[in-house]
């Protein structure tokens, strides 16, 4: 494979949550059309959530290598990314549901605003998450509309987030089962949740630091992006093979094993904030987060590193 083996070495959290990619010789190809992919108007992050979907049982069967292929499977990444969408999105239902009512009751009409920002969501869903939230925040903004009491609005944020919150435990759960529909089993997913709670809130944790690198990777942040949702899989996946494993019911070839163990991924700093996987590839520490370079930026990192 090109890269260092280790026996039971002692790796900090957060390595094979972002470097598991190093174990395919194609990764930075398939990385490299992921990106283009994303930045397609629509279809772009149906294709990454899709994308996603297709890792997870590779990295649970171990196969190799663990990256899905692109080619001659973006359709099929876009229609599970879909799907994945719509169970997302008709989580927050309820919650759209009170905000439209209480707008319409107070005679809420869509200026251009609306108009211009409902139409950047459609065209680039990657960032519909974020709709919610900018809609309750221009609502109630003071000396906007001010449709929204403080309350109100407080109470609308405080939902969506324990929704977000809770979101990634539903996944887990399809992951299990294999079913999207699984996601709404939340007599099983809720109890698993507070059952791992603290490695739960680790992989929200880690989640997070590797998305605010992934999106803040101007100007590679379309390819940043592609790298920390797959991070966040592995991240939050790795809570249920932990969960599988203290049953015994986790395969030893799994990634899941393999990266702890004879193939953990080894490193040598370079400098305080940087270092060398074992196949050549520069790795940036930010935090908790383990980042692969673009070879672009790697040899500027290197070149500064060695005249220091």
């Amino acid at each position: 494979m090109g890269i260092e083996t280790a026996t039971n070495p002692k790796q900090p959290p957060g390595v094979a949550e972002g470097l598991f990619l190093l174990h395919d010789l194609q990764w930075r190809r398939k990385v490299y059309l992921g990106g283009l992919l994303l930045m397609i108007p629509f279809v772009g992050w149906f294709a990454t959530l899709g994308y996603r979907k297709a890792l997870i049982s590779r990295l649970y069967a171990g196969d190799r290598p663990p990256l899905p292929e692109w080619r001659g499977e973006v359709w099929t990444h876009i229609w599970e990314g879909m799907k994945a969408t719509f169970v997302i999105f008709s989580q927050y239902l309820p919650l759209y549901a009170i905000l439209i009512s209480i707008l319409i009751a107070r005679g809420a009409e869509p200026g251009p605003i609306v108009i211009i920002a409902g139409v950047i969501f459609a065209l680039f869903p990657i960032f519909s998450p974020l709709a919610f939230p900018l809609a309750v925040v221009y609502w109630w903004f003071p000396g906007g509309a001010e449709l929204l009491h403080i309350g109100e609005a407080i109470g609308l944020i405080g939902g969506y987030t324990l929704v977000t919150f809770i979101i990634p435990t539903g996944f887990i759960q399809v992951s299990l089962r294999g079913r999207y529909s699984a996601a709404f089993r939340y007599h099983n997913s809720i109890p698993f949740m507070f059952r791992n709670f603290r490695s739960y809130v680790m992989a929200w944790y880690r989640s997070m630091a590797m998305s605010m690198c992934g999106h803040f990777a101007i100007p590679f942040s379309p390819w940043g992006v592609l790298w920390c949702y797959l991070g966040i899989i592995y991240s939050f996946n790795k809570v249920l093979a932990d969960d599988l494993a203290s049953r015994g019911e986790l395969s030893a070839e799994s990634w899941f094993v393999r990266l702890e163990g004879a193939e953990a991924i080894t490193l040598t700093p370079i400098g305080k904030w940087t270092a060398k996987a074992g196949d050549g590839t520069k790795v940036a520490i930010v935090g908790p987060v383990y980042i692969p370079l673009p070879n672009i930026v790697a040899k500027r990192i290197f070149r500064a590193s060695v005249e220091a």
